[in-house]
């Protein structure tokens, strides 16, 4: 039996670089269905490093880069979103709009593709996310605020309606 292709898209700078190439390296290193990851390159290092890390691993059919230029030449608006909100939410709006972009371009019709933030590590297999989804073609989860620090750390979070108010009650 042929296992289904996973597909995944997720897009950083230079700033979430090492937090992006882990989230692929999970990926690729824990799913049992064979994956690709497309990844929004928001800047030309974050491209070049990408590109030579996807080298260095052996990861060329399985990592895929797009850079801005190449998005925005097909979705201009998001010259103007950058230009009209904080950077983070431009992010959050990039995150939809590339999703869409590769859904379009490059996932074979009825394939199912799924966005996932540079911030996150699967630690097991991502087949548990898909198996959650079922037959819906949308998911989307409520962010998992942490109550408390680890034991003995001191840290003390923000409440979480303080912090839904600042990321949102949903990852999507």
């Amino acid at each position: 039996m042929t296992l289904p292709l996973r597909t995944y898209c997720c897009l950083y700078n230079t700033g979430y670089l090492v937090q992006g190439l882990l989230l692929i390296e999970s990926l690729l290193l824990r799913s049992s269905h064979p994956c690709e990851v497309y990844v929004l390159c928001t800047d030309r290092e974050a491209a070049h490093k990408t590109i030579q890390w996807r080298e260095a691993h052996g990861y060329e059919g399985q990592v895929h880069t797009v850079d801005l230029g190449t998005l925005a030449s097909v979705e201009p608006g998001v010259w103007t979103a950058k230009g009209n909100r904080p950077e983070r939410e431009w992010f959050w709006t990039l995150g939809s709009v590339f999703t869409r972009f590769v859904l379009d371009r490059y996932v074979e019709p009825g394939a199912m593709l799924a966005y996932v933030d540079a911030d996150i590590r699967f630690l097991a297999d991502p087949e548990i996310c898909w198996a959650e989804m079922g037959e819906a073609s949308i998911g989307i989860h409520e962010h998992r605020f942490p109550v408390s620090g680890p034991p003995g750390s001191g840290y003390v979070p923000l409440p979480v309606d303080v912090r839904i108010a600042s990321s949102g009650r949903f990852n999507v």
